[in-house]
């Protein structure tokens, strides 16, 4: 394996990213949310015409919201020495020793949610959650995570090149539940 990894994900992709994303993800919910209103009870024709409606104008509005935010670039470096993240014009340098362990986010979802969430790195690639050691007593009543967000195309290249550097924890529903700060979200 190389001793460096970087890649950036610039605002048009990531634009590009969530808008694929959502033509893939809604339609999915357009049977879940009939059939939730069927089951429910004696929903007639009219009623699952407006509900159909309604799932279609939602999606519109949030393709329309998504071509006004304004997302930042996004870049990493990641040597042997430690991972440099730049988020718009924030920049920061951490060395290997600042993290405990890593965390791949989409691990965290059960084998029923497995096929969304394999969508959804699918487009926009894996999130990683760094977890920062604590440095002070106070700071030991919280918990920091650093993310790292992968392109779709090197998320396997990402978590081997932080498993050369970091152990691998599982995780799990409660694992950022708590007092918790996230760094370049």
């Amino acid at each position: 394996m190389d001793n460096e990894l970087s890649w950036e994900i610039n605002p048009l992709d990531r634009r590009k990213q969530i808008q694929k994303g959502i033509l893939i993800i809604v339609p999915l919910f357009f049977p879940v949310v009939i059939w939730a209103l069927i089951k429910s009870g004696g929903l007639n024709f009219r009623q699952i015409i407006y509900t159909i409606l309604g799932l279609i104008i939602f999606s519109l509005f949030v393709l329309l919201v998504n071509k006004f935010i304004p997302y930042p670039k996004r870049s990493y470096f990641l040597n042997n020495d430690g991972i440099t993240i730049s988020k718009g014009n924030k920049t920061k340098k951490y060395v290997w020793n600042d993290f405990e362990c890593f965390y791949p986010y989409s691990e965290r979802y059960n084998a029923a949610q497995s096929e969304m969430v394999q969508a959804r790195k699918n487009i926009e690639g894996d999130i990683f959650y760094l977890k920062v050691k604590p440095k002070t007593a106070t700071s030991k009543l919280t918990k920091v995570f650093t993310v790292v967000y992968s392109g779709a195309n090197n998320s396997q290249l990402v978590k081997a090149f932080l498993l050369n550097h970091l152990p691998i924890e599982p995780m799990t529903g409660t694992t950022d539940l708590g007092f918790v700060f996230y760094e370049f979200q």
